[in-house]
């Protein structure tokens, strides 16, 4: 089953942009450059076909549409978060100590 989604990239890019409502900021918590995200917010609205943002010299509004998409990035983001806790590798331990005197050791 193919899903008409964007990238799961860009997606996460929009969601610390929004968060941030701040390119430079969402840039530096992903490591990327402002020009990058830039890129990756201007493919996901236009994959969308609709605007996210609204830009002004050096600042980043949310419109309602980008507003919408924020808080159910936020929702889904949070539930594979929790998903992803329960079926990962939980914090016990399995390693295995095992004693033994030089002379066993050795052999």
């Amino acid at each position: 089953m193919k899903h008409h989604l964007p990238s799961l990239d860009a997606v996460k890019v929009f969601e610390s942009a929004a968060r941030h409502l701040s390119f430079s900021r969402a840039a530096d918590e992903l490591c990327l450059t402002q020009g990058a995200v830039s890129y990756q917010i201007r493919k996901l609205e236009e994959n969308l076909d609709c605007a996210l943002f609204k830009r002004s010299v050096r600042q980043v509004y949310l419109i309602d549409t980008g507003q919408q998409l924020m808080q159910m990035t936020q929702l889904v983001f949070a539930e594979l978060e929790r998903t992803l806790d329960q079926i990962g590798p939980s914090d016990t331990s399995h390693d295995v100590i095992v004693g033994a005197t030089i002379h066993v050791a050795s052999h």
